[in-house]
């Protein structure tokens, strides 16, 4: 034993004295609570302020490179420039891991207070003219008075949406580059097309839902049936002599027609179009005999009588044709709809996420924005990120095991 003590007066136990003594358990404990109580506090405080505006000073109470037989803070150290021994060394630990977690924390939260602070590329990756595209300017004109900062719309068509939505996923972080996300274009193509490179819910961060959007079922006005019941009847009294249009392999009017014959056993033929406006030619002109569609598309040929509204695709009714029944309601479990939202890169700051998805939310309770889009059979729907994630993920699971039954294959 040597005569070396430390603060507390009590002896060290060896003469090489590694550390110091080892104190009752609970007093230990209750030191190291409230040590890192206070650290934790401290930190909060700092990490409240913009903090770090200057250079930062980290004072280590021991000379440089350790001195044999020091006794400094009470107890004896080892020679050779040994670390601070025991419960001295880890809340040395503890201070260097707040102080980084500050300066991680620290520029998100000045981020999300500046952001933003330039315009925002909104990128559609359909065709100007579409519901998508009206939805897309509806809400990035409001949201650029929102945000006080310009929404620009930027239409990316191409390979099914996956140059627009690459074009997204490769680009920085940081809140400006934003997509406009759909069911079918967005996650649902990736399980048909070839080569695609990205996962849409592992490369893209849910931002907010904006609007969902139930396919109606239209037929042309020379097919004798003017109720779903009808349809399916004259369907199996005449298989495979009924052609539904589609605009294209794998979306959302080919998965609705074949959803409906897998739940009736029915025998239809999907004719694919490339595109909204030969598939309505074709329809309107008696070459096709049905299809489901987005009920902006078709609404003035069915005032016009050009078209036959039968059912909409919702799980309810719609507010915009209430008279109209659900496709449900004669065929239990049947759900066709389409549904745009917003999204971001993948490891966009949390903060930033939380003020589009807040200022997202202010523009569909706006009156104004609501009467457009209720106007157009659209009907507007907030969530939260973690909803419209979740929300996703069921539509995909759901839509997965149609696609795996038919089959369905697309290019690209």
């Amino acid at each position: 034993m040597n005569s070396c003590q430390t603060s507390l007066g009590i002896p060290c136990v060896s003469s090489g004295c590694a550390g110091p003594p080892a104190l009752p358990g609970r007093q230990v404990r209750q030191a190291k609570q409230a040590i890192v109580c206070s650290l934790l506090l401290l930190a909060q405080q700092v990490c409240a302020q913009p903090y770090p505006d200057k250079p930062i000073r980290l004072v280590v109470p021991y000379p440089r490179g350790g001195r044999t037989g020091s006794r400094r803070m009470g107890w004896c150290r080892g020679g050779g420039g040994a670390q601070p021994p025991g419960l001295m060394r880890r809340l040395a630990m503890i201070v260097a891991k707040l102080a980084c977690a500050c300066a991680l924390v620290t520029p998100f939260a000045v981020v999300a207070q500046t952001y933003p602070n330039k315009p925002i590329r909104l990128v559609v990756p359909y065709p100007p003219g579409g519901p998508t595209d009206f939805v897309g300017r509806t809400v990035g004109q409001k949201l650029s008075t929102s945000l006080g900062q310009q929404v620009i719309v930027d239409n990316r068509p191409g390979a099914g949406t996956v140059i627009g939505t690459e074009l997204v996923i490769h680009a920085a972080a940081d809140g400006y580059t934003l997509l406009f996300g759909t069911g079918g274009g967005t996650f649902l193509a990736p399980l048909m097309l070839k080569n695609v490179s990205y996962d849409p819910q592992r490369d893209l961060a849910p931002v907010g839902m904006l609007v969902i959007s139930p396919q109606v079922l239209v037929t042309h006005p020379s097919v004798p049936a003017n109720s779903v019941s009808e349809l399916i009847a004259l369907a199996k009294a005449k298989p495979g002599m009924l052609n539904f249009a589609s605009v294209g392999t794998g979306t959302s009017p080919h998965l609705g027609g074949e959803l409906l014959q897998s739940l009736t056993g029915t025998k239809l033929v999907h004719v694919p179009y490339k595109g909204t406006t030969p598939a309505m030619t074709d329809l309107i002109a008696g070459r096709v005999q049905f299809m489901f569609s987005s009920m902006p598309t078709v609404l003035a040929h069915i005032s016009a009588g050009r078209l036959r509204l039968l059912a909409t695709g919702g799980s309810k009714r719609s507010a915009a044709i209430r008279d109209t029944p659900t496709v449900a309601e004669t065929v239990p479990g049947f759900e066709l709809v389409t549904w745009y939202g917003i999204f971001a890169p993948a490891h966009t700051p949390a903060p930033i996420i939380t003020r589009l998805n807040t200022d997202i939310g202010k523009v569909l309770a706006d009156s104004d924005t609501e009467q457009r889009l209720v106007a157009q059979g659209l009907e507007p729907v907030a969530m939260t990120p973690d909803e419209l994630r979740r929300y996703a993920e069921q539509d995909v699971k759901r839509w997965a095991q149609v696609i795996k039954k038919a089959g369905i294959k697309g290019g690209t």
